[in-house]
């Protein structure tokens, strides 16, 4: 191996010193098959890139400490040893059309240089000497991977896009680095890295900064361009290509993050730098701080990491009295991964956050200022999702592509822990519930989540359910751990991988990975061996098995042995008639096993709990029954009344003062507060004791409770009387009892009912998203069969809590007052029910009209200290909904074609009036938001949508004129993506041809990624994050490099220029986006027509282009025998580049290689001229 010596050693060529005095520890590792069929591990590369904005182009060389290969890449010079190294890129046909079980593979075949005699060598020490493969490359207007944004030329007017910027689309899938990089594919294939990176500022626009995975080392200013600069970074922690990253941009105001104690980087702990541009930094303080208050120097940020690596261990038992201390280790503070954690802000970004080794390139829509309530939670949720997978997902990388799982759920869960200390256990809970119900709709007929048969980079749905179903499945093992013994549960699990994953670190520097095989083994190793079968019979169930359980339950009462018996059916939902078109071969279990636990409440006041063991398709269970000759009766109970003008200051001590007044009459106390003055029952304030069903039931108890520990992911169909279900709601303590009982109540029409719900929403003890369930549930009572009483509750609610009277006794709103964010929620949640109430018509009264008309009208946050511009989007919705017809909604949601216009007929006088003055205060609003504008447009996004929304209900004529104007490049994500929508929806993307161009353009060539996905969306052509001639396939493939020795005496020359691989086609796709599976069936006709001309052009091209070359097909066929043995396989992922269009010349380009053709290996000019001198043989006809 030729070694550099001191004096020639570039100065980017610093590391390799470091690199090739590791000592890499071999003989105890367990390597793969791939790894041992290719007979070589890659131990470092270098990445050395200018970035130039001119032409949209990254230049420069890759080296790696063994060898990757690309595709779409201009290759332009390989050396092996610092030898030059003859290269071909050959082309992988097709066998096959189905995109979704194909993936466009290509090979890099390198003939090794003769003057390298031995390629890996091994000193006296041990020490392994790695070789190098170099490649140069240069990728221009890249399609995938790496995006390029350029701002709009009329910044001025213009609300986004104020800068350039250029950075990676990284997901938690992976997959995409080998688009812009050479380099292995494949998780296993970990490595340390140095990233160098050089770029000129743009003329007109703030000084360009770097930022990439690993920690700045240094920055080099050029001495021959002011204007240029060179940035270093090294990644020391071996990561796989798919997390490596960098962002570019006018990071001009960049600013360190403090820990407690204005301390940059205590220990364990990384620096933690924000990277944002002049035109953003104003957001940057109040995104990072949680509020102005001159005490609280604390970033959440810092917080969260603190939290994650020091009050997680601490919040763990810490005893070792039954088990041994092995399973037991004593607890100890945890670490970051990474010496540095960088936060970057762009703009034109797909994803809110995409996530990479030490850092996190975030959309700049999270970006907000004080006054903005909602924003914050979603912009922390994110940001602390990222700094999780910091751990499980990079540091600790899937073993292979099905172990994705396991990471999807340590990740999450371990979030939801942080989650729980800032926001509250009743809402994770209630979340998990929610969450629990979508799983549950979703997985029918779906593939197990550790499974290999997904089809991988998995699309949104299947992302999103793998995610969702694996979060639930480690929650419902950490109830199971709890059961076999071991109190520590998954958080002592997810303390001992983190802490063996360190110890693996110090010994060899690369850590392990994330296996679902030894996972399992884990869990084993923490409990007694004789409960080992539950793990593996936990695992065939929810980790290899598909579905989850459905039970019905049924329950009835034996007098005469004083018992009740519970008759279980169990059946998967993998049973239910799905159009899902997965393979009937899904592995089901039999049945899910577990204990069950069942809450019955007694007559007599106690509530006894039974555990059932479930372990049968279907079984009957009895359990004892304790109260003898008594029945429980419905009783109208005694009730606290919450008084008028009660501010939320005064709300805990006001109830003190009423609980001590029932506490002295000794009355139970029961949730759910009714009104003070209730004047002639204007409240409609029915019991259950007068409901005609309830009035003279009597039963063995007051309500049982199925699972009430809330420990599994199943549906259960059990049934109750409606005044049981008010019974859970207002006695028990549980949110998600609260939750299950409103859901009940929503469904069965009775005035006692909508009371229940009425006087859940006025009680601010029960958790306010409960509160707000209870006021989503009340808009099913508007019907004429209660009389309305739905309308008058919430419209009394509504009054009571947010208006106050006039002299004229006329509820007039009071100005805004946002400092409960529950009341806001909940006042926001209450207006849209109102807008959804409806008649026995489906008509929405026209008090609901008058009274959204005038909430928005009279909406004053003068004195207001937070921002209302969310609850003005609400309002403007909301008064648009109220004219809708229900039915009319139903059929428009199924029938996309609303080609017709004119009025509604069903409007009445006064609704007409009303839809005038509508409209008019709508475009009074609009008129008053150009001027003054609102966080991030959103009135402006919810004006639209009601225009939208109206037209499609044919309330108001139809007219693009808005939508095309908002749809294009230059205002904000959401105000464009609810015009493209209007103008789908209308109509006018079938016969509009300017409404057509807009979207073929948009769906190209939007500098905006999420916009080009949404639009191909539409048109149920999302490619993910391949593009459309970049099928789907198992992307942990091999990526095989075998080195062998010609034995042939005859040298190969290298070439004298540079080859440059070009495709002939322009692919128009959206870039680097995850597929979604909701097609739309007029989209997949366009698309099947877009793609057919694709191939008309492709193959006439090939054709025309064919003609330029002196060099036929045979000819190089014959070559290739002159220098096959000498040849190396390997296998590549190559980068995206631009295709040449046709009115471009292939230049410095020795030979012309069709893309659609098998790729041929590269001869030099006097082989050419030899063989054609051959007679040529004829061709058969």
């Amino acid at each position: 191996m030729t070694q550099i010596t001191k004096d020639q050693e570039p100065r980017n060529h610093r590391v390799l010193k470091s690199v090739n005095t590791v000592k890499m520890d071999f003989t105890n590792r367990n390597f793969d098959a791939i790894q041992k069929e290719r007979g070589y591990i890659i131990s470092h590369q270098i990445v050395n890139l200018t970035i130039n904005f001119s032409d949209e182009s990254i230049e420069g060389f890759t080296e790696l400490f063994l060898y990757p290969l690309t595709e779409d890449i201009s290759i332009k010079r390989i050396t092996v040893n610092e030898f030059d190294a003859p290269f071909d890129i050959p082309f992988i046909h097709y066998a096959n059309e189905k995109k979704s079980n194909i993936w466009h593979e290509g090979e890099v075949m390198i003939p090794v240089p003769k003057e390298i005699v031995e390629i890996m060598q091994i000193d006296e020490q041990g020490l392994i000497k790695p070789f190098k493969v170099r490649l140069e490359y240069k990728l221009k207007q890249p399609q995938s991977g790496v995006h390029f944004v350029y701002p709009d030329p009329n910044r001025e007017t213009n609300k986004s896009l104020l800068d350039p910027y250029v950075f990676t689309v990284n997901h938690p899938v992976g997959g995409v680095t080998r688009y812009w990089l050479p380099c292995l594919n494949r998780f296993n294939d970990k490595c340390t890295w140095d990233l160098i990176f050089t770029v000129k500022d743009v003329e007109g626009y703030d000084e360009l900064s770097v930022v990439a995975s690993g920690k700045l080392v240094k920055v080099d200013h050029s001495l021959d361009n002011p204007y240029q600069r060179t940035f270093y970074y090294e990644q020391d922690i071996a990561v796989p290509a798919q997390f490596i990253g960098f962002a570019c941009g006018p990071f001009t105001k960049s600013r360190n993050l403090l820990y407690q104690g204005d301390v940059i980087s205590p220990q364990n702990r990384p620096e933690i730098k924000v990277f944002i541009s002049d035109q953003l930094s104003e957001h940057l303080e109040p995104t990072m701080l949680p509020t102005e208050s001159p005490n609280i120097n604390k970033y959440w940020v810092s917080d969260i990491i603190n939290w994650f690596i020091e009050k997680f261990p601490s919040s763990i038992p810490n005893n070792n009295t039954q088990h041994s201390n092995s399973s037991y280790p004593s607890i100890k503070d945890l670490y970051f991964p990474f010496k540095a954690l960088n936060i970057a802000f762009v703009e034109g970004s797909y994803h809110d956050i995409s996530v990479a080794a030490g850092l996190i390139i975030c959309k700049s829509h999270l970006l907000h200022n004080y006054r903005i309530i909602e924003q914050r939670f979603e912009t922390m949720k994110f940001i602390a999702h990222g700094i999780a997978q910091q751990w499980f997902g990079i540091f600790l990388s899937p073993y292979k592509w099905s172990d994705l799982w396991l990471v999807f759920g340590l990740s999450y869960y371990w979030v939801e822990m942080y989650y729980e200390t800032i926001f509250s256990e009743d809402k994770i809970r209630l979340d998990r519930k929610k969450r629990i119900d979508s799983v549950i709709q979703k997985d029918v007929n779906q593939y197990a989540i550790c499974s290999d048969r997904w089809n991988f980079p998995l699309s949104v749905g299947d992302f999103e359910f793998i995610q969702s179903k694996a979060s639930l499945v480690i929650w419902m093992l950490d109830k199971r751990l709890l059961l076999l013994g071991y109190p520590r549960k998954m958080a002592g699990l997810i303390y001992l991988i983190l802490i063996y994953a360190k110890s693996s670190l110090e010994v060899d520097r690369l850590q392990g990975f994330l296996s679902t095989q030894d996972f399992l083994l884990l869990c084993k190793f923490v409990i007694r061996k004789e409960l080992h079968n539950e793990i593996d019979s936990f695992s065939y169930q929810w980790i290899y098995g598909s579905g989850c359980p459905i039970f019905k339950i049924a329950c009835k009462f034996s007098r005469k042995n004083l018992l009740v018996e519970f008759d279980i059916e169990q059946r998967n939902t993998n049973s239910v008639v799905s159009n899902n078109t997965k393979p009937a071969t899904i592995p089901n279990p039999a049945c899910f096993t577990g204990k069950l636990e069942v809450s019955v409440k007694e007559p007599d006041g106690y509530e006894y709990i039974n555990t059932l063991d479930i372990h049968r398709p279907q079984q009957i269970e009895t359990i004892n029954y304790h109260t003898k000759y008594k029945r429980s009766k419905v009783i109208i109970k005694p009730r606290m009344v919450r008084k008028e003008g009660i501010n939320d200051d005064e709300e805990i001590a006001y109830m003190r003062d009423l609980m001590a007044e029932y506490m002295e009459e000794d009355l139970p106390e029961f949730f759910g507060l009714d009104p003070e003055n209730n004047v002639d029952n204007e409240w409609m304030i029915h019991e259950w004791a007068d409901d005609p069903a309830a009035r003279n039931a009597s039963e063995q108890w007051e309500y049982i409770r199925i699972d009430p520990e809330f420990s599994w992911l199943a549906k259960f169909e059990f049934s109750l009387a409606p005044y049981m279900w008010t019974n859970l709601l207002e006695e028990s303590i549980d949110v998600i009892d609260h939750y299950k009982a409103i859901q009940a109540l929503s469904k069965y029409n009775s005035k006692a009912a909508s009371t229940t719900l009425m006087r859940t929403v006025n009680d601010f003890r029960y958790f306010y998203d409960i509160r707000i369930e209870a006021s989503k549930a009340l808009s099913n009572f508007g019907s004429d069969d209660v009389e309305g009483i739905g309308t008058r509750h919430l419209l009394k609610l509504y009054e009571s809590i947010y208006c106050e009277k006039n002299e004229e006794d006329e509820y007039i709103p009071l100005p805004n007052k946002f400092d409960s964010w529950e009341k806001y929620f909940l006042q926001k949640s209450m207006i849209v029910s109102i807008s959804r109430l409806r008649d026995s018509n489906n008509l929405a009264p026209l008090e609901i009209k008058k009274f959204l008309y005038q909430r928005l009208k009279w909406n004053d946050n003068s004195k207001n200290y937070y921002s209302d511009d969310y609850l003005v989007n609400i309002l403007i919705r909301s008064l648009a909904n109220s004219f809708a017809n229900i039915s009319n909604n139903e059929k428009n949601s199924k029938n996309k074609d609303t080609t017709t216009s004119g009025e509604v007929f069903y409007l009445s006088l006064e609704d007409q009036e009303y839809k005038s003055e509508t409209i008019n205060i709508i475009e009074e609003i609009m008129r008053r938001d150009r001027s003054l504008g609102s966080y991030n447009d959103v009135i402006l996004e919810g004006i639209l949508w009601a225009k939208s929304f109206l037209m499609m209900n044919q309330v108001i004529d139809k007219n693009k004129h808005d939508f095309v104007y908002y749809a294009k490049a230059g205002n904000y994500y959401d105000v464009r993506k609810v015009s493209i929508r209007a103008l789908w929806v209308l109509g006018y993307y079938k016969d509009d041809f300017e409404v057509k161009s807009l979207l073929n353009n948009l769906s190209t060539s939007d500098p905006d990624l999420a916009i080009r996905n949404y639009v191909n969306t539409l048109y149920g052509a999302d490619q993910g994050l391949i593009r459309l001639e970049f099928p789907k396939k198992d992307m942990s493939g091999s990526t095989r490099l075998k080195f062998k020795f010609s034995r042939s005496t005859s040298s190969i020359k290298s070439l004298s220029t540079p080859m440059e691989y070009e495709e002939d086609i322009k692919i128009e796709d959206s870039e680097d986006s995850l597929s979604n599976e909701n097609a739309i069936e007029e989209g997949h006709r366009h698309l099947k027509t877009k793609t057919h001309k694709h191939k008309k052009s492709r193959s006439s091209k090939t054709k025309k282009e064919g003609k330029q070359s002196n060099i036929e097909p045979e000819t190089i066929k014959q070559l290739i025998a002159t220098i096959e043995e000498s040849l190396i396989e390997t296998e590549v992922a190559i980068p995206s580049k631009k295709r040449k269009k046709k009115s471009e010349k292939l230049i410095d380009t020795p030979i012309n290689i069709s893309s659609s053709r098998k790729r041929k290996s590269v001869p030099t000019i006097e082989e050419i001229a030899e063989v054609e001198k051959r007679p040529k043989k004829s061709k058969k006809k």
